[in-house]
């Protein structure tokens, strides 16, 4: 999102893009002034001791407020927690805007090592200026789990470029994706704790029961790479590991494997357009636009019912508090239970198989809900988004 904000407000705006991670790569396009702070401690932050991450965290502090005042800031935009707190300690007289990415009390339940966030939310969210946050859901759980002011936060959806997604995309090889025969189920998201791909193996086992030739294709790197193959192993699911397979010189074998792990693809369209259903199996979200770029490419959408939204893109008329027990069809897509991992899953494995069967195999609702699926896209398009982003800066 950083990348396609500096990518439209550079028409309106004077741009300065700040980063701090040393690890990360700048993998995607942006306009503007990039900015890299260079911090003590460099090498394996995520084991550095209290006193190195203090250090680091006042650095950067006063690094970004010589940063505003050097370069006259008017309007300061930051992503995800220790960012925002950053960003609101490091204030001159700049609008200091925090935009939440993520359903924040699941992720501090999950993650060990940002959990004393919960205190410097409470603490700090208030000082700013606005809040920005994917859904509405998130809002409700900032304002229930934080005490976050309702009148702070502005619900401001993510957006995709329809009108580059229906351009012609630039040719490249998509091999071994493009020798698969069968209908290609996708997922697109780093392998992890979050995502959950791994709990969708047994669904995927359950639908070649009616649908052999159906294949897994997911693009993502992650933690839990290995797990994956070796949960595919024990179901009988052969995997291709683009890290491993990645030889053109036998196309004819690609027909055995039934589970693909392509790894991180910048380009996900060309994958999108030619697989036929969209799955989400997250534990929780911030607002997946993966959701939306897979809608956008007309595929119909099955995804787990987890906070926040899924629901409120597939079924918006619905109470955003409401969480499916069954197959529900939502106005643009379906939700389902969570899956779980342990032994009281077999019935929500079986719901998930069963309407995935369904929307391969009756091809009216297939199409009802490829066009749907199109139809909601258009109400995350850049345009309708951006001017909410510029009302933001402006009001």
């Amino acid at each position: 999102m950083i990348s396609k904000l500096s990518l439209e407000l550079v028409n309106h705006y004077e741009i300065t893009v700040v980063i701090y991670n040393d690890i990360d790569k700048v993998v995607f396009p942006y306009k503007g002034t990039l900015i890299k702070i260079k911090l003590p401690y460099l090498k394996n932050t995520a084991e550095n001791s209290f006193y190195a991450r203090a250090i680091r965290f006042f650095y950067l502090i006063r690094s970004l407020r010589k940063i505003k005042k050097e370069r006259k800031i008017d309007v300061s935009i930051s992503f995800m927690e220790a960012s925002n707190f950053v960003n609101i300690l490091s204030r001159r007289k700049d609008k200091v805007i925090l935009s939440v990415r993520s359903y924040l009390s699941h992720e501090m339940k999950d993650i060990k090592r940002i959990r004393m966030f919960k205190y410097l939310v409470k603490l700090l969210y208030n000082k700013s200026d606005k809040i920005v946050v994917p859904a509405k859901l998130a809002t409700y759980d900032l304002t229930q789990n934080f005490g976050v002011k309702q009148d702070l936060m502005k619900v401001i959806y993510n957006f995709i470029d329809i009108d580059s997604l229906n351009k012609e995309t630039a040719s490249k090889s998509l091999f071994p994706f493009e020798t698969i025969d069968g209908p290609v189920l996708i997922n697109i998201g780093r392998l992890n704790e979050v995502k959950k791909q791994f709990l969708f193996l047994p669904v995927l086992k359950k639908v070649k029961e009616t649908i052999p030739s159906v294949k897994l294709v997911i693009l993502g790197e992650g933690p839990l790479k290995q797990k994956m193959i070796e949960i595919a192993k024990t179901l009988g699911l052969s995997v291709y590991d683009n890290d491993v397979n990645h030889s053109e010189t036998y196309p004819e074998s690609i027909k055995s494997f039934d589970v693909f792990l392509l790894g991180f693809q910048k380009d996900v369209y060309p994958y999108l357009k030619k697989s036929d259903l969209f799955v989400l199996t997250s534990l929780y979200e911030g607002f997946p636009n993966v959701m939306i770029e897979a809608m956008a490419s007309g595929l119909p959408v099955i995804s787990s019912d987890c906070p926040s939204g899924p629901r409120e893109i597939l079924a918006p008329e619905t109470s955003i508090t409401k969480i499916a027990d069954s197959i529900e069809y939502g106005s643009f897509g379906v939700l389902l239970p969570m899956l779980q991992e342990n032994s009281d899953s077999h019935d929500t494995i079986d719901l998930w198989a069963k309407a995935i069967v369904e929307m391969l195999s009756q091809n009216e609702k297939y199409s009802l809900y490829s066009g749907k699926s199109k139809l909601r896209s258009d109400d995350f398009d850049r345009k309708t988004i951006i001017k909410q982003w510029i009302g933001l800066i402006e009001e």
